[in-house]
């Protein structure tokens, strides 16, 4: 998984996120001065832990669609109407 993809990280999050152990808050860390949740610096940051679990195991791994191509086939979308009132 690319950890620069916000699609990915979602998909981990919602995949492999334990939210009884995988969610960490860290205390009095240092910050941006302007950020107002942290007064002089310091502030609490949150940590997830979406890591696939070790050994690796085949349930946590993300499942692939196999590619075709789309050439020659009829795709055909209905009208669809919305009633008024």
């Amino acid at each position: 998984m690319n950890i620069y993809d916000p699609t990915d990280v979602e998909w981990a999050m919602t995949t492999r996120l334990d939210s009884d152990k995988g969610i960490m808050i860290f205390r009095d860390i240092f910050g941006h001065g302007l950020n107002p949740n942290f007064p002089d610096y310091l502030g609490n940051k949150v940590g997830y832990d979406a890591t696939q679990p070790f050994p690796h195991r085949p349930e946590f791994e993300r499942a692939a669609i196999k590619k075709m191509l789309l050439d020659g086939l009829d795709i055909v979308t209905p009208d669809i109407t919305v009633p008024k009132g």
